[in-house]
Parts: structure tokens; C-alpha cells; sequence
């Protein structure tokens, strides 16, 4: 007798995202309908943090390969090739330790030969460097034939590692398909795109750090090239050593296509700006240098008052509260999210109480400082309404650790840790709207057992524009 149960492979995939990895290896194991839908969800991402786990990765494909061969000649053609289902890879590891890193080139070739489906990658790009055994730099062009399919690239710097310049010739071969490019960390290709500047016709979303007056020039003859399919920028400003003297009026944030912009500032760097136009959706601003730069505040605050159409808002860091909350009162008719990571937030709180500002658009709120307590959300229900999604967190900075890096030097590492609980469940009660609680603000909770809501996934700002919000 046949006991044998078929489902459709759309019911098995959906059912199958839903298990964890292992269980899915279970799946994978069971029959070969289940291995093809199990398969296509444990290869579609792969990541590596060690050269041995990528060439370890490599050689299963090569092996899958011979495997599937095998399986057209028995007839079995729901399965396929290994390397075929992957459609996104990230490698970033490895350049804090000389003992592998000339090997990453080569066996990132050899994977990518055998991956022709990838549209997304994260690469670490000082593994990037010349093999020793050949000396031959990169061929990015051979990546760029290998991987034909790839629209979204995101490289990753150093880190401040002392190691052998990038291998740059031809990555540009690699650019000019890209619809989402993130170059951060990168020092030196802003400067590098320049002498054969490619054309980007495609590109949407872009995020570069710049470094020197050269990487900004480059950056503004970068940005023309592409203006009108840009929609999406994010900046970081890491001028350490010659803090630089900017207006980002060069950039022309205001034009018609641009919706999305991000700032974020770790230098001492003079920044002004006059204007974002009113085609900005979407504003966040991260501000990580040691001391407040007032004058910054005040140029960024002026430039967001003066907007008529942001959606999103979104401060991080160190910035000055003073001007905050007009500029929350002055968008409160296009806001629906509001995002704040700040040390002092419940004192940002007590000035939009004592401004009497109401913000009754914003259904999507997150609020992350070291003391907030818990009348602040009674507080924050006051201001915000209507707020359907909510997070708040009050992680305190308990501990220093220090960590030894490849240079021999110390590395000073502040670990944070969730204090006691301290939202009262009643409290949440003011908010007569409220959906769903971020998973971050359950633990918050005094009592859980007495919380009826919802819990939701809040996805922070931060480097993607547009943040989503997903009630389970």
C-alpha cells in the first residue's frame, strides 16, 4: 500500500519558513519533493565567517554537482544543483587574521562560478586582496560575468586594520548594473570610481563614507551621475583627522527623486545644509561625535522645519533636544513613524509635554534611552495618541571589556545589558489604540502574563530607509 502524501510545493514552501534550520535539514532528508522545498530555503542566504566554512561550502557544491547528474539520469527532477539556489551571499571575515586572507579571492571566484543566481552580496573587501600564489589582483570583471544577476552590492572596509591597498581594477565592471551600492568604510573608492566614472542607470539606494575633500568631491560627481534614479542616500562622515567644512546643499537633497536621506556624523566635521525640499519622505540622523555640535543642530533642525512631507524621522546619538520638538510640531501633519535612540530621551519627553506638542498621525513608535520610567509612557501616550505599534527600551551600559586585536593593541568594548523591568501593563492602557508591542518592549513588562497585545517586529531606520513594522 501507498502511504505517500503530495502537497503543492507553494504549500510546503510556505509551511517550511516557519521551521528552524535544523528541523529543515530534518525536511531535507525526507523525501525529494521536501529536499527541493527545503533546499530552496537553507541555501537561498548563505554567510561564511571563516575561510575554512567557505571552502568547506565550495567543495559540497562541486560534490551536489556529480550528485545531480546523477539524479537527471535516474529521472528525479525536482532536484537541483546546490550552488543554483543560492541568491545571496555574504563573507565578512578573515582581515583581522593573516594567516587566510590571500585565499578569500580565489574561492570567491570558484563559489561565484558556480552561483549564477546571487542578486545580493556583502563582502568584506580587504579579503579581496592579491593571492600570493599568482599575484594576480581580483578580476572583478570575471565576478561581474559570473554574477550577472546582481543588483544589490554592500562592501565593507577595514576597520582601521593596517593591511595591502584593495584590489579596485575593473570593480567599476561590477557597478554599473547595481540598483542598491554601499560602499561604507571604504577609503579611497569614491576616489577610485572617478577616472572611469561609470554610468549607474539603474542605481537607487546609495551609502558611502567620505573621508577626505576628495572623497566629497567625488561623491558630488558621483551623485549627478545618477540623479535621476536615486532615491535612497545615506552619508557617513569619518574625517577624523581634517575635519572637513561641508554643505550638503551640494548634494541637491531636494530634488524630485530623492525620498529617502541619511546622516551620520562620527567627526567633528562642520556640516550645513539650508534645505531638504519637499519630496523628502524619510530623514534620519545619527550623530556619534564625543562632544554636541550645536551649530550642526541648528542647521539640520532649520533645514527639517522647513520640510512639508516627511513620513519618517529618525535621531540616533548625540545631537542637542532643543529644537526637536518644533521640528516635530512643524511636520506633525506627514508623520507616521518616529524613531529616537538618545541618552536623554525622557528629557525630549518632558520638552514636548511642556511645548504641548500632539502628534496624532504617528502610529509607529520607538523610543530607546538609558531612564526612561515608567510615567514617561503615560507620558508618551499624551503626545502619541494614536500610536498602533510601540517599542521602548531602557538598556543601561553596565560593564567595559577589553579585546585584544591583531595589532597587539586593546580595543575598549561597552557591553549593555537590559536593567529590571518597568512598564506597568496599565500604563500601556492610556495608548487607546495600541495593536502590537515591539518584542524589545515585552521584556519590559512587569508582568507579561497580564499584557493582551500583540507582538510585532519594528524594524529599525536605520540604514534602510523606509522601516517597516510586522504584527505576527
Amino acid at each position: 500500500m501507498d502511504f505517500r502524501l503530495e502537497f503543492p510545493s507553494e504549500i510546503l514552501s510556505i509551511v517550511f519558513q516557519d521551521l528552524d534550520p535544523q528541523d529543515l535539514i530534518s525536511c531535507s532528508r525526507t523525501c525529494w519533493p521536501w529536499n527541493a522545498a527545503a533546499n530552496s530555503l537553507l541555501y537561498e542566504t548563505i554567510s561564511f565567517y571563516s575561510h575554512a566554512k567557505l571552502q568547506q561550502f565550495v567543495e559540497s557544491i562541486n560534490d551536489s554537482q556529480n550528485h545531480h547528474e546523477k539524479c537527471v539520469e535516474s529521472s528525479i527532477s525536482s532536484h537541483q544543483p546546490l550552488g543554483q539556489l543560492v541568491k545571496s551571499v555574504e563573507i565578512i571575515t578573515g582581515y583581522s587574521h593573516h594567516d587566510d586572507i590571500h585565499s578569500y579571492s580565489t574561492m570567491l571566484s570558484r563559489l561565484a562560478s558556480k552561483t549564477p543566481n546571487v542578486h545580493t552580496s556583502n563582502l568584506g573587501l580587504p579579503i579581496l586582496s592579491s593571492d600570493t600564489d599568482s599575484g594576480v589582483p581580483f578580476d572583478w570583471s570575471n565576478l561581474a560575468s559570473q554574477w550577472s544577476k546582481l543588483t544589490s552590492l554592500s562592501l565593507k572596509g577595514s576597520f582601521g586594520y593596517e593591511l595591502e591597498p584593495y584590489d579596485l581594477n575593473n570593480i567599476n565592471d561590477v557597478f554599473i548594473r547595481l540598483q542598491h551600492l554601499n560602499i561604507t568604510r571604504c577609503e579611497d573608492i569614491l576616489t577610485h570610481m572617478l577616472p572611469s566614472l561609470p554610468t549607474m542607470p539603474y542605481l537607487q539606494s546609495f551609502t558611502a563614507t567620505v573621508y577626505h575633500t576628495s572623497d566629497y568631491q567625488a561623491l558630488k560627481k558621483i551623485l549627478q551621475n545618477c540623479q535621476n534614479t536615486l532615491h535612497t542616500l545615506i552619508i557617513d562622515f569619518h574625517s577624523y583627522l581634517r575635519p572637513l567644512s561641508v554643505n550638503l546643499d551640494d548634494f541637491k537633497i531636494g530634488r524630485k527623486q530623492l525620498k529617502a536621506f541619511g546622516l551620520m556624523k562620527y567627526d567633528d566635521s562642520q556640516i550645513n545644509i539650508t534645505n531638504f525640499g519637499d519630496s523628502l519622505e524619510h530623514l534620519e540622523w545619527w550623530v556619534y561625535s564625543k562632544e554636541t555640535d550645536e551649530t550642526l543642530d541648528q542647521s539640520i533642525h532649520q533645514a527639517m522645519i522647513k520640510t512639508s512631507t516627511l513620513k519618517t524621522l529618525s535621531f540616533a546619538g548625540n545631537m542637542a533636544l532643543d529644537h526637536i520638538p518644533f521640528v516635530l510640531d512643524a511636520n506633525k501633519n506627514s508623520l507616521h513613524t518616529f524613531y529616537l535612540d538618545h541618552m536623554e530621551g525622557n528629557d525630549l519627553i518632558a520638552r514636548l509635554q511642556a511645548s504641548n506638542v500632539r502628534l496624532y498621525n504617528i502610529t509607529t513608535l520607538c523610543i530607546e534611552c538609558m531612564f526612561l520610567e515608567n510615567a514617561d509612557v503615560r507620558s508618551l501616550a499624551e503626545i502619541f495618541p494614536n500610536v498602533e505599534f510601540l517599542a521602548l527600551c531602557r538598556n543601561r551600559r553596565s560593564r567595559e571589556m577589553t579585546r585584544s586585536i591583531s595589532s597587539g593593541s586593546k580595543r575598549t568594548i561597552w557591553r549593555l545589558e537590559r536593567g529590571e523591568e518597568w512598564i506597568a501593563t496599565d500604563a500601556l492602557s492610556h495608548f487607546q489604540h495600541l495593536k502590537a508591542l515591539d518584542k524589545i518592549t515585552f521584556p519590559e513588562l512587569i508582568d507579561q502574563s497580564l499584557s493582551t497585545y500583540q507582538q510585532c517586529v519594528i524594524l529599525r531606520p536605520k540604514h534602510k530607509g523606509q522601516p517597516s513594522v510586522i504584527p505576527l
